[in-house]
């Protein structure tokens, strides 16, 4: 008598495995930037242009002002983190809010 193995499991697509750590890495991207604007407060690291760059290609949006950077850089890494986290486990709410987010920053390069 054969064993009862219980629900099939999902495989993921190779694109899910590619994506989700992409989310990591950005989420990564800016709190390393994030930590380093406040370990160095007094170098300016928010005014130099490859910490504005970083942070634009890791969060498609400028970094924000002086005073927003403590505010905002983190909910940007718990976004992209939860976003990694739910299509790591192949969640629907992730791919979904990734392709409404991807559809609307392809519509505003267009």
């Amino acid at each position: 008598m054969d064993e009862w193995q219980g629900p099939p499991r999902k495989t993921r697509p190779p694109c899910v495995t590619l994506l989700a750590p992409f989310q990591f890495l950005r989420a990564a991207i800016v709190l390393c930037v994030l930590l380093s604007v406040w370990e160095f407060p007094d170098s300016h690291l928010d005014s130099r242009l490859e910490v504005k760059a970083l942070t634009y290609l890791a969060t498609q949006h400028p970094l924000p002002e002086g005073l927003m950077i403590p505010v905002v850089l983190p909910l940007s890494a718990v976004y992209l983190s939860s976003i990694g986290v739910g299509l790591w486990r192949l969640k629907k709410w992730a791919r979904n809010i990734l392709m409404i987010t991807s559809g609307a920053t392809a519509a505003s390069l267009a």
